[in-house]
């Protein structure tokens, strides 16, 4: 393996005289040390070598580098190639942790090393574990912030591709001709049957690109993070709660779009878990195998966390709440406030490294994942691999996911209840007015209608999974779509001179599931928030648009692992401007709707910017989605808390009565259409409504 692996490097470094420094494409690097990242870099079929006459390396082997590394190696390798690692598990993370320190040091005093390093340690520790740790490292060194990542489906398709078909993948390729050069195309069906319930939001929660999008959000915030890492994450502990508040608002729509009752919080330990699992997800070269859970199955200690402790760090973290104060670990108590207090409770809850008290409070949030995952084989008898609920990346395919976060929303909602309901005047800006708020859809002749459809996309499995020839192989997948729509704002600044506005727009549906109108206090919990942006009002009446592929909560499409090796070949690779891939995918941007329509309504308030605006951002990068994902290592850019204003309790019935000049709603019906869009063709789409 050492010499493998001293050839891998020798391909990306270039021999010059002793009197200059050798040079390298960290791009190429990373890219082919993803490359086949499941197999020895020994064992990779020579055609998928992903470049061609690559520079040569003489001066440096992986004997020099390892035998430097020896004393940091001390607790690396300890989880082995094969299993599933867990961003949820501490000693997962621990291991993860010593690599990313020791490669971030490297990388500070010479990128050369580091890059040397990531060969070295690429064989000698679990493959998903070195992913997550190249993942990381890029993202927040600013020495490899330009390396453009590729989309982790491509990468580790086992999380998220089901094991029998590819092993039809494999099987269609042995039956094809010797000299077949067509790309093998399959399609991917979502698992389990309508025999369960579950199974019609099969299409949501197996959604490829909302699980990628969970999986990065735990890279831009582990729970590990500190400081001297490279930076201080603003707000990570309210981010934590608001990101997944929004994912269990958005999935309570979708079921509402199926006539189902919404989330049941799980929050009795003792109860069995009425929804099964089985997600068929399987690494087909160790074995490993994602566990399957039955119906009816009962939480059950582990060794290392009995279930008694999770109720004990819950009545801890409450008590706290509702006493106003949180225990630090140097013992002193501190009061909650209502600007830091829902980020502190974020810090305890998941819990962060720099979280108050540990040891007082636990892990609540990790641990609840961690037993969960382990509910088949909690003492490991059976050495039976973990669920879908220890894997970032996996978990919020399983139903419990949404009723084990909706558990620790009711937390975060603890704290929320203790704050007084906004003022008229925390909530007015006099010299504002929103006249009227609608949406118009790309295909539709009548405003406040939208309408959703199916609508196929592809990615690669070549660079994931080792095939037998060269041939391309494809995955299509389906997944929700909606119509592309705009936004039409009318604003009036009654001032007599230009100001900046902060646009805020959420939809939640208007109805509850016995077909009555929402209370305003039931329905906030339930509002998704669309986009937030800023924009110039000039004295007099201002009409602002803003298309929907703009939003603020979405995050751009990465591009393939093919694209990402051409470009390289090219020297073409741009600027990284996305690089955190953290984000909603656009086309979960609103929910499913019914065939016959649904309506919801949609909601627009408009703040000083002036007041609202931290001081603006200086980078270019991850900054797409900044509502749920913040902006890299700079403060999060609105002061406002996460979800204002419906993150408080509200005594007002309706809308409104709620309302101020500086907001306005409109009714929205939303349809759904079972057929199957082309990227190109939306014709097909309710033609008589056009």
């Amino acid at each position: 393996m050492g010499l493998a692996c001293c050839k891998f490097l020798a391909r990306h470094f270039l021999k010059v005289k002793k009197t200059k420094m050798t040079t390298m494409n960290p791009q190429r690097v990373i890219l082919d040390l993803w490359d086949h990242v499941s197999e020895p870099l020994d064992r990779r079929a020579t055609f998928q070598r992903p470049f061609e006459g690559a520079p040569v390396l003489d001066n440096r082997d992986t004997a020099e580098i390892g035998g430097r590394l020896q004393s940091r190696l001390v607790g690396i390798g300890i989880l082995p190639r094969g299993r599933i690692f867990s961003t949820f598990n501490k000693q997962h993370m621990a291991e993860a942790m010593l690599v990313i320190r020791l490669l971030q040091d490297l990388v500070t005093s010479d990128l050369r090393d580091s890059l040397l390093a990531m060969g070295f340690l690429r064989d000698r520790i679990n493959e998903q574990m070195f992913v997550y740790v190249t993942s990381v490292l890029t993202l927040h060194q600013p020495e490899l912030r330009n390396i453009r990542l590729p989309p982790i489906e491509e990468v580790l398709p086992m999380k998220f591709v089901p094991g029998p078909l590819i092993t039809d993948a494999r099987n269609t390729e042995r039956r094809m001709p010797a000299d077949a050069t067509e790309p093998i195309v399959l399609s991917l069906d979502f698992t389990g049957n309508d025999r369960d319930i579950e199974h019609r939001l099969a299409y949501w929660r197996e959604d490829i690109a909302l699980n990628t999008h969970h999986w990065h959000w735990h890279i831009v915030y582990p729970f590990t993070w500190t400081p001297d890492l490279g930076g201080t994450k603003d707000r990570k502990g309210e981010l934590f709660y608001y990101m997944h508040q929004q994912m269990i608002a958005r999935y309570d729509c979708e079921r509402m779009s199926h006539n189902l009752s919404r989330v049941v919080v799980y929050h009795n330990f003792d109860d069995p878990i009425d929804e099964g699992y089985a997600p068929h997800l399987n690494n087909d070269i160790s074995g490993t195998v994602y566990a399957s859970r039955p119906r009816n199955m009962v939480l059950q200690d582990t060794p290392s966390v009995p279930v008694h402790r999770l109720i004990t760090w819950y009545n801890r973290i409450v008590n706290s709440i509702h006493e106003r104060t949180y225990r630090r670990s140097d013992g002193q108590v501190v009061p909650l406030d209502e600007t830091n207090g829902i980020s502190i409770i974020g810090d305890i809850v998941e819990p962060a490294a720099t979280g108050p008290s540990p040891t007082y409070y636990g892990d609540f949030h990790n641990s609840g994942h961690d037993l969960i995952s382990r509910i088949h084989d909690p003492d490991e008898r059976f050495r039976e691999e973990m669920g879908v609920m220890g894997d970032s990346a996996t978990a919020m395919r399983d139903p419990v996911f949404y009723r084990w976060h909706k558990f620790i929303d009711q937390i975060f909602q603890e704290h929320k209840n203790t704050l007084d309901p906004y003022t008229p005047e925390q909530l007015q800006w006099n010299d504002v007015t929103v006249q009227s708020v609608s949406v118009q859809g790309s295909t539709s002749s009548r405003p406040n209608n939208l309408q959703t459809f199916w609508q196929d996309r592809t990615f690669e499995l070549q660079r994931g999974i080792n095939f037998n020839r060269s041939i391309p192989v494809r995955l299509q997948t389906r997944h929700l779509q909606h119509e592309a729509f705009t936004y039409n704002i009318v604003i009036q600044n009654g001032s007599s001179s230009a100001v900046e506005g902060m646009i805020r727009l959420f939809m939640a549906p208007s109805n509850n599931e016995i077909q009555q109108p929402f209370t305003l206090e039931d329905q906030r919990h339930i509002f998704i928030e669309l986009d937030k942006f800023t924009a110039t009002l000039n004295p007099g009446n201002n009409t602002v648009t803003r298309q929907s592929s703009q939003s603020n909560v979405t995050v751009a499409t990465q591009k393939s692992f093919s694209q990402l090796i051409q470009e390289s070949q090219d020297g073409t690779t741009e600027e990284q401007i996305s690089s955190c891939s953290c984000g909603l995918p656009d086309h979960l941007l609103i929910p499913r709707g019914k065939p016959e329509g649904m309506e919801f309504q949609l909601f627009v308030m408009v703040t000083n910017a002036q007041q609202d605006r931290v001081v603006p951002s200086t980078t270019t990068t991850c900054q797409d989605a900044a509502s749920y994902c913040g902006i890299l290592n700079e403060r999060y850019p609105d002061v406002r808390p996460m979800g204002f204003p419906f993150d408080r309790r509200i005594e007002a019935a309706t809308l409104d009565v709620f309302r101020t000049t500086n907001m306005n709603m409109a009714p929205v019906n939303i349809r759904f259409r079972n057929v199957v869009v082309g990227t190109n063709d939306s014709s097909v789409l309710f033609p008589n409504e056009r």
